[in-house]
């Protein structure tokens, strides 16, 4: 198929002429991801309450979730509503929670706490009154460096040597304040379509017009769910160096173009730290509302009953964060480009264009974009001005694949994030 010869601003479009099919695949390679499972017998099964927060000294809305443990086989997530949840400093100060959905609790949005006071979180569930131990804020140190290395895993199963890039921290707490930590990464990086979509087909019109905007450039994001600890306790200077945060191999496309990284850290107490550490061996997900794995306590308790077993957290840590920004020609140069695997199959079709209003008939390009849920990736219109020719008569020839890809939205979204540099 020829490039465009003409610039398509408003195209008509109705009968059907012909079509075929171009079968076309891209390397890029699933996502892979290694988790490792835990061999725990669930006892027999018993609802139990779960608590789940954390308050920091970052400036912001603070959460608690309140549910109750669920089964293996159960789908449904049973929450709590209607509780009353505020938390009490040392100092006297008092701050209220509002449930913003069924289940969460959050405060306002200019809410934080202050380094070296302790706080302590109360809930009241009917009649029943539950509270956290005690928690002083320990400041957390800010991260001195954020930086990404070439390093090679070796897949256990396969033996497989695969090229990867690791993320590493760096941080020091001159006061000694601060020994355990708590990590959280939020990535965003920029997805492409393999072909995308450069036309858009309107169904009402019958119309072919230009896509404004393009959809060739989209950014997702995602964030860590695995539970992340560092610790210097028993070193001999209270610094963490070469602390791996985030690694990422060949077999997705997080560095395929752009990518950021930004990293949370908390300075938890060695309460915090001991919990996190047993749940983490206990159970892969990272949280006790997924299913119910023996009975790890935390720090909550019932007033009301104190035989009563309460599940969950309530974290009270200083926060630091800091962001990294890397494309992939910046990369080391003994990392491939990542791939990933598209089965995009290719649809030429000719339909011949009338002048005047279009046709509403089923044999247009409707029964493609609209029946079959494809995308046109170009077009060509040939319009000679009033003489048709062998060359040149009245028809639309056009490219269309699947969504997926040609749409970047399908992965991503258009609106460019505020911090994005490139």
């Amino acid at each position: 198929m020829n490039l465009l010869r003409k610039t398509i601003n408003t195209v008509q479009i109705s009968r059907f002429h012909r079509g075929g099919s171009i079968a076309i695949g891209l390397l890029f390679l699933a996502l892979f991801s290694c988790v490792e499972e835990f061999p725990f017998e669930s006892r027999d099964y018993k609802k139990v309450l779960v608590i789940e927060g954390r308050f920091t000294d970052e400036v912001g809305t603070h959460q608690v979730k309140i549910g109750y443990t669920r089964r293996l086989d159960e789908q449904q997530q049973e929450v709590v509503s209607g509780a009353e949840v505020w938390v009490e400093g040392s100092d006297g100060s008092v701050f209220n929670y509002n449930e913003t959905e069924p289940g969460v609790y959050e405060t306002d949005p200019l809410v934080s706490g202050t380094a070296g006071i302790s706080y302590q979180l109360h809930v009241s569930i009917d009649d029943k009154v539950y509270q956290s131990t005690k928690q002083k804020l320990i400041p957390s140190p800010p991260i001195e460096e954020l930086y990404h290395e070439y390093k090679e895993l070796v897949v256990e199963s396969t033996k497989e040597v695969r090229p990867g890039i690791q993320f590493f921290i760096d941080t020091q707490d001159l006061t000694n304040q601060a020994l355990h930590y708590r990590y959280e990464w939020e990535e965003t990086y920029e997805v492409r379509p393999p072909w995308p979509s450069q036309y858009e087909y309107l169904a009402d019109l019958d119309t072919l017009v230009p896509r404004l905007p393009p959809l060739q450039i989209c950014y997702r994001t995602a964030q860590s769910s695995d539970i992340l600890l560092g610790s210097t306790a028993g070193f001999t200077e209270n610094k963490l160096s070469a602390m791996p945060v985030r690694y990422i191999t060949t077999a997705t496309d997080q560095l395929k173009y752009a990518y950021s990284i930004l990293v949370h850290q908390y300075a938890i107490s060695s309460q915090a730290y001991n919990y996190y550490r047993e749940l983490n061996e206990g159970n892969s997900g990272g949280s006790l509302f997924d299913s119910q794995l023996g009975t790890l306590q935390g720090n909550l308790t019932s007033l009301n009953d104190a035989s009563e077993v309460v599940l969950g957290f309530f974290e009270v840590s200083g926060k630091s964060s800091r962001r990294e920004f890397v494309r992939y020609e910046w990369l080391d140069k003994r990392f491939p480009p990542p791939d990933q695997y598209y089965n995009c199959s290719i649809s030429q079709v000719k339909l011949i264009v009338e002048p005047g209003p279009p046709y509403e008939i089923s044999d247009s390009l409707r029964y493609y974009v609209v029946g079959k849920g494809l995308e046109v990736i170009e077009a060509v219109y040939c319009d000679d001005t009033g003489s048709q020719n062998e060359e040149c008569p009245y028809y639309l020839e056009a490219l269309l694949a699947p969504k997926y890809c040609t749409d970047c939205r399908f992965r991503g979204t258009l609106q460019k994030p505020d911090y994005w540099i490139f």
